[in-house]
């Protein structure tokens, strides 16, 4: 049994901070590109980039998450609510960075968008959670249920004011400094709605469940979640290396560089 009190691998814990900033930083920079761009179909590619490695970011810090806890009992998924929970956080990102740059009234805007993101998280943890098959039973406890849907909605609002803040800043030097303050913040509240949510489940495992099977159980898991992390870590690293070597690039060879490209298509 969970016994009320949950026990974490700090490790996967930590990763799960890490992936979780470094995916709001890459969405914050993405979207910043986005914003500033006057090509329409270099602004809808940004999106969808945008939406796909800040949903799978979320996604993944999500279920890092979930492997750094110890849960005494074999896992499997339910491959259907599996999809759908990484659908969630990438649709509803997309959804609210569409409505949020097309619209002319901010505030609206704002809201609309940071409700309908903040419940996609939310439902991304539970649908997965509904995902997981395992002799065990689960309780939530209410008060921990609402307190992790109030932080999702509040911080799908914030991040989205943020990256339209973005916009407004007079030099490259205030646009950095939003960028690293607002991904960290971000990923921190992230990380701890998840962690807040979770410490609101109880997980009893079935009387069949011996202590060895819990013990190597608990092994897989944390190897399942270094893998996760690197990967994902590693993912957003290569996409940072190659925006940071283009940048560098003067300019006239990154636009003979695009001349040559749209020659050959």
């Amino acid at each position: 049994m969970d016994h009320g009190t949950a026990q974490y691998d700090t490790v996967l814990v930590l990763l799960s901070v890490f992936v979780s900033v470094s995916a709001s930083y890459t969405a914050f920079d993405l979207a910043d590109r986005m914003l500033e761009t006057s090509s329409k179909v270099k602004r809808h590619a940004l999106l969808l980039l945008t939406s796909f490695l800040f949903g799978l970011g979320v996604w993944s810090m999500h279920f890092i998450g979930m492997f750094s806890r110890a849960i005494p009992a074999p896992v499997s998924y339910d491959i259907p609510l599996l999809f759908v929970s990484v659908l969630l956080p990438i649709s509803a990102t997309f959804v609210a960075l569409r409505l949020v740059a097309k619209s002319h009234d901010g505030r609206a805007s704002y809201i609309f968008g940071g409700l309908f993101t903040g419940l996609a998280v939310i439902s991304m943890h539970y649908i997965s959670l509904a995902a997981m098959q395992m002799p065990a039973g689960l309780r939530f406890k209410p008060q921990f249920a609402i307190a992790s849907v109030a932080l999702a909605l509040g911080i799908s609002y914030v991040s989205l004011h943020l990256a339209l803040l973005l916009r407004s800043q007079p030099n490259d030097h205030s646009v950095q400094r939003i960028k690293l303050i607002g991904a960290a913040l971000l990923g921190l509240a992230l990380s701890g709605m998840h962690y807040v949510a979770m410490a609101g489940v109880d997980i009893t495992p079935a009387e069949s469940v011996s202590l060895s099977d819990g013990s190597s159980v608990r092994r897989r898991r944390r190897d399942n979640g270094m893998t996760g992390a690197v990967a994902v870590g590693g993912r957003l690293g290569e996409w940072r290396s190659s925006q940071i070597g283009e940048s560098r690039l003067p300019d006239s060879i990154r636009g003979g560089s695009a001349l040559a490209i749209e020659g050959r298509l």
